[in-house]
C-alpha cells in the first residue's frame, strides 16, 4: 500500500491502521476482506485462509497477511498468476498443499516457525528467483519448489536438509521423514547449481561444504568424513 501523503510504502499494523515507512503518517486501512487496486489485505484477527479461497484470481498482485493467521489452506492462492508479493508472518503454522502453486511470486521469505508445508506448495512459480529459508526449520519439503525454473538465489542452511545431505548426525531420527533436498528443488536453476557442486566434489573427493575427505566404500554410504554430508545420491541422480 502506498502512502497518500508522500508516496512511500505503508507498513501495515494492527487495528486497521498503517504507518508510512518514510514520513510516519498514520493511515487508516479498510480491513474488509476484499481485493482493491490488485491488493488483498487479510483482516487482522483472521486465523485461517480457507481452501481454494482465492484460487484462479487473476487480479491479485499483492497479498498482506497479518500475524494472526495460522493456516493457509490448500490451493488458497493456486493459479493466481499475477500474484507477485506475499508475506509469510511468523504466526503461520501450516501452508496447505498447492497453496501458492503456479503464481507469479518473485521472492519469498519462509520463517522457521512453520510446522508444515504441504505438497507442491510453491511449485511452478516460474518468476520466483529469490528464496530465504530461515535456518533450523522443522517442516518437510515435498516437491515444494519443483519446476520453479528461474529459482537461483537461495539462502538456506544446507545442513538442515535430510536425508539427501546428512546421514549419521545426532538429529538423524528427528529428520528422517523429510523429503529430500533434490526432490524439493528439482527443475530449478538452484538444483542444477548445487548438483554440479556435489558432482565436482564427489569426483575430486573433497567436500564442497567443509573441505573434508569423501569416503567411497564399495558397500555403504559415500560421505564426507568431516561433516557427514552424504554423496551417495550422486550415483543415481541426473
Amino acid at each position: 500500500m502506498i502512502c497518500p501523503n508522500c508516496g512511500a510504502e505503508i507498513e501495515v499494523f494492527k487495528n486497521g491502521y498503517g504507518i508510512c515507512s518514510f514520513c510516519g503518517s498514520k493511515v487508516e486501512i479498510d480491513l474488509k476482506n476484499k481485493v482493491s487496486d490488485n491488493q488483498l489485505i487479510i483482516p487482522f484477527g483472521t486465523i485461517e485462509i480457507k481452501n481454494s479461497e482465492y484460487k484462479n484470481n487473476r487480479n491479485l498482485v499483492t497479498v498482506i497477511i497479518p500475524d494472526t493467521v495460522q493456516y493457509i489452506g490448500e490451493s488458497a492462492f493456486e493459479n493466481c498468476e499475477r500474484l507477485e508479493e506475499v508475506n509469510i508472518p511468523r504466526s503461520i503454522r501450516k501452508i496447505g498443499n498447492y497453496a501458492f502453486k503456479n503464481t507469479g511470486l518473485k521472492s519469498l521469505n519462509i520463517p522457521n516457525s512453520i510446522e508444515q508445508i504441504g505438497k507442491e506448495a510453491f511449485m511452478d512459480c516460474n518468476n520466483l528467483t529469490d528464496l530465504f529459508i530461515e535456518p533450523e526449520f522443522n517442516y518437510s519439503l515435498n516437491q515444494t519448489f519443483k519446476k520453479c525454473s528461474n529459482l537461483n538465489n537461495v539462502q538456506c542452511n544446507l545442513y538442515d536438509f535430510y536425508p539427501s545431505l546428512i546421514r549419521g548426525t545426532e538429529t538423524h531420527e528427528k529428520k528422517d521423514s523429510r523429503s529430500t533436498f533434490f526432490d524439493a528443488f528439482q527443475g530449478t536453476e538452484f538444483y542444477y547449481k548445487i548438483f554440479d557442486a556435489f558432482q565436482k566434489s564427489y569426483n575430486s573427493g573433497v567436500c564442497f561444504l567443509c573441505g573434508g575427505t569423501i569416503k567411497k566404500p564399495f558397500i555403504g554410504y559415500h560421505q564426507c568424513q568431516k561433516c557427514g554430508c552424504d554423496y551417495s545420491m550422486i550415483r543415481s541422480l541426473k
